[in-house]
């Protein structure tokens, strides 16, 4: 899919993306403990990560945008069946994304892509599922 060498020879979009990591977890709560700084990157990775693939490959990501949310649905019906869910799937909480923050749909969908990612990425059945459907993505 994408290697990204986080060293000082990287790119201005990888620097960039590099400085918006650090950023994100800069203002959170200073006693932040190692594991909770720990997911707070993992998620702002995972997050940052969907836009810039979105940039890099256009193409891939529609394809890859359409099996995150094929996953997420699967997750969120079962989840809100339990109980443990406020939505039933992605494009009930891209219309309720929409309805709070007043934004168009293309937006709300594609952060809303961007948050899902980041909360299943240390899935590993997602991971999986991620290989088996196209293994370019992992490779």
């Amino acid at each position: 899919m994408l290697d990204i060498l986080f060293n000082y020879n990287c790119t201005f979009v990888e620097q960039k993306l590099i400085n918006k990591l650090f950023y994100k977890v800069s203002w959170y709560d200073k006693r932040i403990t190692p594991n909770r700084l720990h997911n707070t990157m993992l998620f702002t990775f995972g997050h940052e990560f969907v836009h810039f693939c979105e940039k890099w490959n256009a193409e891939e990501y529609l394809q890859f945008r359409q099996f995150v949310f094929k996953y997420m649905d699967e997750k969120m019906a079962k989840d809100y069946a339990e109980g443990k869910a406020e939505h039933r799937n992605m494009e009930e909480l891209i219309q309720a994304r929409m309805k709070h923050e007043g934004r168009d749909y293309d937006y709300c969908a594609r952060e809303v892509l961007a948050d899902a990612l980041a909360k299943i990425l240390p899935d590993s059945n997602f991971a999986q599922e991620l290989a088996q459907e196209n293994m370019t993505w992992v490779e």
